[in-house]
């Protein structure tokens, strides 16, 4: 077992949670006490169901893709999904029939960073470009063209907070800690 001590940066991204649901089905999160409601498990919606919904018959599938399978074959009544994943879903022909159910959900849980190592330089350096791109409009541009959305109010929440130290665990014998740590010092002097 290795233990790596990171930093993570302010967060870059803000996701949000949505409920997806047949297109013509009246219906938001309030409506699905006992009914059956897919996510992808180990995501911030399948938690969010799991925390504040219990009551829901909660269908937790591997991927994403098999929880719109049973989506769209009626097996499930709707869908909670990270907001990008999910309306990038309802583009495609498989989604054409479907549509976001109510407002978006925002939870703590879903602000994204770049994990540094503790102690690098970098972060501050990653955080002030950051910053920059947000305050001149470029940030909302990149993600507006990317993601369909912006979410610089949310991330600029997000990084209001303390920075975050986090211990990260990696286990099996198969991981070299120092190739890992070779490669991410290389990486770092590329950049530079």
């Amino acid at each position: 077992m290795y233990i790596f001590y990171l930093t993570v940066c302010n967060p870059y991204f803000h996701t949000g949670i949505i409920l997806i649901g047949k297109k013509g089905d009246d219906i938001t999160v309030a409506d699905l006490e006992g009914q059956p409601v897919a996510s992808q498990r180990s995501t911030v919606s399948s938690q969010y169901l799991q925390d504040e919904h219990p009551e829901f018959d909660i269908k937790l599938y591997d991927t994403q893709d098999n929880a719109y399978l049973d989506l769209t074959s009626g097996r499930v009544r709707a869908m909670m999904s990270d907001k990008v994943t999910g309306i990038d879903w309802l583009k495609t022909e498989a989604g054409k029939d479907y549509e976001v159910k109510g407002e978006e959900i925002s939870t703590d849980e879903d602000a994204m960073g770049i994990a540094f190592r503790k102690g690098d330089p970098l972060v501050g350096k990653f955080n002030t470009a950051l910053a920059e791109l947000k305050a001149d409009g470029t940030y909302d541009q990149i993600t507006g063209s990317y993601f369909g959305t912006s979410s610089t109010a949310a991330a600029n929440k997000a990084a209001a907070a303390d920075s975050v130290e986090e211990v990260i665990v990696i286990e099996g014998d198969n991981v070299d800690a120092n190739a890992t740590i070779a490669a991410e010092e290389q990486t770092e002097t590329v950049s530079n």
